[in-house]
């Protein structure tokens, strides 16, 4: 018998015919029977089920093409964050190939000196990219999983604004937590050569500002930060930044190459920007560091430059090779570029050539001590930061002597603001536990002085004028004689280098004295008239060198030789105006120099004593501060812009 098994699983949409048949066969099949009621029964059972509804979710076509734009852009910017990593990768390579990383970094420390073969990486993006490939990962990341949530998709937004505000012109004009950050810890800089910066700091083009000026030094020599020796071949533009201190002043690194093939880095600064608002935004800078090199170099009269065959010209010009700190000294003030710091710097050798003093102007009336060794040592500061005015060593360089404005004197006399105070090197030299920069101990000498000047410095002590009377004190341990009464202050006294005899000032006019027992003793006046003025013995204690001027510029600064007789051997004129630093002898007492200041410049001025004539040794764009080293027959020079030079003197006798 036929059973209809298939038809009695949809028993109940069988068509009426169909039915028909399959009931008749029901009424003769038990076993058919038997099936249909348990299709039956698994019918009852399924409608007995809870009905389970699918969640409504609503998705309008517009979201759902935005969300797969921004899941594709983080595919995008995810396979750029490896590229970059794979650019990263490649140029590591390269800096195997090229001698295992053997180069310059990309931002050269100021100052240094490398061959034309190590003067950069192989590209300005290797230390960029990690940042780069970083961030690109880090947003592109966030955007592939907006494919899952929306989470991810805000904070993507959120750090991809933050980024482009902080680093990508033209966005990071708007203020960006990151440029405030930089305002307040200092420190921002960026590579012009990468298309990164942060125009909230720095809307203005630094780099179009400064490289006019660049362009005119092509060709030319000088001191810092060209070169006496090797003309400025070209130079490349490495970093732009604000000074770690001076918020206002925007730095622009630029590396010098000569045409010897060396190079040096220096922080050129810009300064006075037009627009400025609480230090964001700068532009527009008014003034820059190379305009003292930019000026005419020109000689006065009666001081013309000297020739070749001249008694006194210059020779060889040599870069010490000092600490690599010691030629960043400068850096402490960018405005040693400018014209208004004319004398803010002046060199003191030590008498037993092992290095010098230099002060650096920190801030207005506020400079900061430096003994620098030319052992290549790192540099030692000399006291706290302070108002120091004029130093020197004693004789035998044991000793430093500096005068400075004293606050606590001027609180109580301001007539009388000035103090000494004295380093003793050797007990500094012996602490075993001094750190690499921690500077020499001083203690006050003496102070409610009336004047700045550096006090007479012989062996037996330091000899200065106060409460109007002339005393000694040693330098170390032990009570001041009071050698004479009625002392001129305006004039700090000026012993003979055996300290036989003394000069002080005495009612406008010089006093020469002689020292027996610890008494002046038959007093003479040497000259008469004399304002202000800088006086120095020659070293056999023979003549007297006096730089007379008059305070309001009336006349030219002379030059006066005084013999112990008072006869005046020697009058020329050193400048046209303005103030000078103290004549300095050389040994055998022939020649004096002289640094003076005239009309905003720097000058080397060298007299040759026996034949009465002056002459200007200074170069164009040398611009320096020189001291007279202990050998006689060279000289120590810094413009104020990093490193210190060495030239030889020549004597064409």
């Amino acid at each position: 018998m036929q059973h209809y098994s298939d038809q009695l699983a949809y028993y109940r949409d069988l068509t009426p015919e169909e039915r028909r048949t399959v009931d008749a066969h029901l009424a003769e099949c038990a076993e058919c029977q038997a099936l249909l009621a348990q299709y039956e029964r698994q019918d009852v059972a399924l409608r007995a089920i809870r009905e389970i509804r699918p969640r409504r979710v609503w998705r309008p076509t517009i979201q759902g093409v935005g969300r797969r734009a921004l899941a594709r852009l983080g595919d995008g910017l995810a396979l750029a964050g490896l590229g970059a990593l794979i650019w990263l990768f490649a140029l590591q390579v390269q800096v195997v190939a090229q001698g295992g990383g053997q180069f310059a970094p990309a931002a050269l420390e100021p100052g240094i000196t490398l061959p034309p073969t190590r003067l950069a990486p192989p590209s300005p993006w290797l230390p960029a990219l990690p940042w780069l490939a970083g961030s690109l990962l880090a947003v592109g990341l966030l955007f592939v999983f907006t494919r899952k949530s929306f989470l991810p998709t805000a904070v993507g937004v959120v750090v991809a604004a933050l980024l482009l505000t902080s680093f990508v012109p033209p966005f990071s004009l708007l203020p960006n937590p990151a440029g405030l950050y930089w305002r307040v810890a200092g420190g921002y800089y960026y590579d012009p050569r990468l298309p990164f910066k942060n125009n909230f700091l720095i809307a203005g083009d630094p780099v179009n500002t400064l490289r006019p000026y660049l362009d005119q030094l092509i060709g030319l020599k000088g001191l810092t930060p060209l070169d006496p020796n090797s003309a400025l071949e070209r130079y490349e533009i490495v970093r732009v930044g604000l000074h770690p201190v001076h918020n206002n002043v925007t730095l622009v690194n630029v590396r010098f190459v000569y045409a010897n093939g060396t190079s040096r880095v220096y922080p050129v600064p810009l300064l006075v920007p037009v627009v400025n608002v609480m230090g964001l935004w700068q532009a527009g800078w008014l003034d820059d560091g190379l305009q003292r090199l930019r000026s005419v170099h020109l000689d006065f009269p009666n001081q013309p430059f000297a020739r070749e065959g001249d008694p006194i010209t210059l020779g060889n010009v040599e870069r010490l090779d000092l600490h690599p700190q010691a030629n960043r000294l400068d850096e402490a003030n960018p405005g040693h570029w400018l014209w208004e710091s004319v004398r803010v710097e002046r060199l003191v050798a030590a008498p037993d050539s092992t290095g010098f003093l230099v002060a650096i102007e920190l801030d207005t009336a506020r400079r900061q001590l430096w003994f620098v060794p030319f052992s290549g040592e790192s540099p030692q500061a000399i006291g706290a930061p302070g108002d120091v005015r004029e130093y020197g060593f004693s004789p035998d360089a044991r000793f430093i002597v500096y005068t400075r404005f004293d606050p606590e004197a001027a609180s109580v006399n301001p007539m009388r603001p000035f103090a000494i105070a004295v380093a003793a090197r050797e007990e500094n030299s012996r602490s075993a536990a001094r750190s690499e920069l921690e500077g020499y101990y001083t203690d006050n000498l003496v102070t409610g002085l009336t004047t700045e000047q550096l006090p007479g410095l012989t062996s037996e002590g330091v000899w200065f004028v106060s409460e109007g009377a002339l005393w000694r004190a040693p330098y170390g341990n032990g009570a001041p004689e009071r050698l004479l009464e009625r002392v001129s202050a305006a004039i700090a006294p000026r012993p003979t280098p055996d300290g036989a005899r003394v000069v002080v000032g005495c009612g406008g006019a010089l006093c020469l004295f002689e020292v027996q027992n610890g008494q002046a003793l038959n007093r003479r006046e040497i000259l008469f008239g004399v304002g202000e003025a800088q006086l120095a013995w020659s070293p056999d204690g023979a003549q007297l060198a006096v730089i007379d001027r008059d305070p309001n510029n009336l006349r030219g600064v002379q030059l006066r030789v005084l013999a112990l007789d008072g006869a005046e051997t020697l009058n020329v004129e050193i400048a046209p105006r303005d103030v000078t630093d103290p004549p300095q002898w050389t040994p055998d007492g022939q020649a004096i120099f002289v640094q003076t200041f005239p009309q905003e410049g720097r000058r080397i001025i060298a007299v040759d004593v026996p034949a009465a004539r002056v002459l200007d040794l200074s170069q164009p764009r040398w611009d320096a501060y020189f001291t007279l080293l202990p050998d006689g027959r060279s000289l120590l020079l810094n413009n104020g812009r990093g490193d210190f030079w060495r030239v030889e003197v020549n004597f064409n006798r």
